[in-house]
């Protein structure tokens, strides 16, 4: 929603000098305290990416102060969540959504971020032309249910026959 909160996210993820996430070398993450911690820390803060996800249009106000945010590596744009948040629920196309989809990737990459959002394979063009670099190409739960359906579809063929 804001720059603020954007440096706070980066504050309890990111290790020192980035943030200020406590050190717990005691997970996974560090092989349980087998990881020294200058190697934990550092490898943390420089492997793995931070992602904001502007799904609001309150955060469009405060969008270049979020671009700008040390830590943060994507801006991701939730397309549906916002269609939502500004009562055209899944018009997806809808011009105040492309306005902000547009808006975004711009100020991702003005900053010198990554711009990320989700695509299918018919608009993936033009998402990529909008300037996205970080495309989410589908979702779990549609290919469970894909993979499902084939096999409840399989079972009802052979039962009846």
């Amino acid at each position: 929603m804001s720059a603020d909160e954007a440096r706070e996210i980066v504050n309890i993820t990111r290790f020192r000098p980035l943030g200020k996430r406590a050190l717990d070398g005691g997970n996974c993450d560090a092989k349980y305290c087998r990881v020294s911690r200058d190697n934990y820390t550092g490898v943390s803060n420089r492997e793995r990416f931070l992602i904001a996800q502007i799904e609001d249009p309150e955060a469009m106000s405060d969008l270049d102060a979020i671009c700008q945010v040390d830590g943060i590596d994507i801006i991701f744009f939730g397309h549906g969540d916002y269609s939502d948040a500004i009562g055209v629920t899944g018009q997806l196309d809808h011009p105040d959504v492309q306005k902000a989809r547009i808006a975004v990737a711009g100020t991702a990459r003005k900053y010198g971020k990554f711009a990320g959002t989700v695509s299918s394979a018919a608009n993936l063009a033009k998402t990529h032309s909008c300037g996205y670099d970080f495309i989410c190409c589908g979702a779990d739960v549609l290919g469970l249910n894909i993979y499902s359906d084939e096999i409840v579809k399989e079972f009802k063929a052979q039962v009846s026959n």
